[in-house]
């Protein structure tokens, strides 16, 4: 599944250990997996990675950091608080965030409802870094039984040559050696994309496959990632098309979480990519998706969703992408024509499609 979804208001620390292990992360107040992300660029496999904290040793470079803002910078653990100063930070922060960006770090850490803070399910803490008694940083994170999973790192752009991001990491780290746990999830990096690769200064990394288990962050070359898996689909469908003379637009779907979301309420397009190929009956596109769950290949009639509040803030949330490279519309399924695993099957289908439409245009 591309995106998953799990809420529980009684999570308990070791339940919250193995979701960790499967590959989720926290996500405002629930649980979270997604295996694709979209940039400006395209979309990209997202990789959880963690830290092994057993026998951890600071790489030379960060135990640098680590001491010399120890002797510059003051610190505190505690519970988590909501303040004035924290939600300043946040707004500071927005611009860089990707994905679904909430308004306020009260809704960022536990959901858009008006009292949903009291019943968050995780037993988070934070750090926050102090010069004098000026805040300057605070990262929160999530105690797991045997893990410590951070979820926000926040710090004040007028001391950026601290490098407080990585230090706030570093004493989460820090901390879970101090707690006796085993391993730190500090979220996830991008394959083919550097924007989190500061994470990998870390050390000491393993990284999930998006499937079942967890490897050595150096074996990572060996993998073939889902976002490669698609465009090499995507240049054998193109091949096809152009031995058929058949026109078409390949554009990413920025709106593709939301056929997960709204599953059983409205059949959005479900695939990352769409691949238009017709677009008449009544105005209606044909679009070929390949689906990489499934590993099938689907023809579909489909057209425009209807407007509604839900679905309008999802698409705000979601944000705006490059109309050269990215769907601007949301479409939902109007009708399936074919599905099968075999690419040459859908390609005589829309032939066939092509010449019935061709048809009813020659009557008309």
């Amino acid at each position: 599944m591309l995106v998953g979804a799990y809420y529980n208001p009684l999570l308990s620390p070791k339940r919250l250990d193995r979701f960790l292990a499967y590959g989720w992360f926290r996500n405002c107040n629930m649980l979270g997996r997604q295996k694709l992300i979209c940039l400006d660029k395209g979309v990209y496999q997202v990789i959880n990675i963690r830290v092994q904290l057993e026998n951890y040793q600071y790489p030379k470079r960060l135990k640098k950091i680590l001491r010399q803002n120890n002797q510059r910078f003051r610190y505190e653990v505690q519970p988590l608080q909501l303040t004035a100063e924290k939600e300043a930070l946040y707004e500071q922060h927005k611009h860089r965030f990707l994905g679904i960006v909430l308004p306020t770090l009260q809704q960022s850490l536990f959901g858009t409802e008006e009292n949903d803070y009291l019943h968050n399910p995780f037993h988070t803490q934070e750090i926050c870094v102090y010069d004098d008694d000026k805040l300057v940083a605070v990262s929160f994170f999530d105690l797991g039984h045997r893990s410590i999973a951070s979820i926000l790192g926040l710090f004040d752009h007028n001391y950026q040559q601290f490098s407080l991001g990585i230090y706030t990491m570093l004493l989460e780290i820090d901390l879970g050696i101090r707690l006796g746990k085993k391993f730190y999830y500090p979220g996830y990096v991008l394959h083919n994309e550097a924007v989190f690769d500061y994470k990998l200064r870390l050390g000491n990394l393993q990284y999930h496959n998006g499937e079942t288990y967890w490897r050595p962050y150096t074996e990572i070359t060996n993998e073939k990632w889902l976002d490669k898996q698609i465009i090499e689909k995507v240049e054998i469908i193109s091949q096809l098309f152009q031995q058929q003379n058949i026109q078409y637009q390949v554009l990413w779907n920025p709106y593709f979480p939301l056929a997960y979301i709204f599953e059983e309420e409205i059949y959005f397009l479900a695939s990352p990519l769409q691949i238009f190929c017709v677009n008449d009956r009544q105005h209606q596109p044909l679009v070929l998706e390949y689906m990489p769950d499934s590993k099938i290949y689907r023809l579909s009639y489909v057209m425009e969703a209807e407007t509604n509040e839900e679905v309008e803030e999802m698409k705000r949330l979601l944000g705006v992408y490059p109309p050269n490279l990215y769907s601007q519309a949301i479409y939902v399924y109007q009708e399936i024509v074919c599905q099968s695993f075999v690419v040459d099957e859908v390609i005589e289908r829309l032939v066939v499609e092509k010449l019935l439409l061709s048809e009813q245009e020659t009557v008309l």
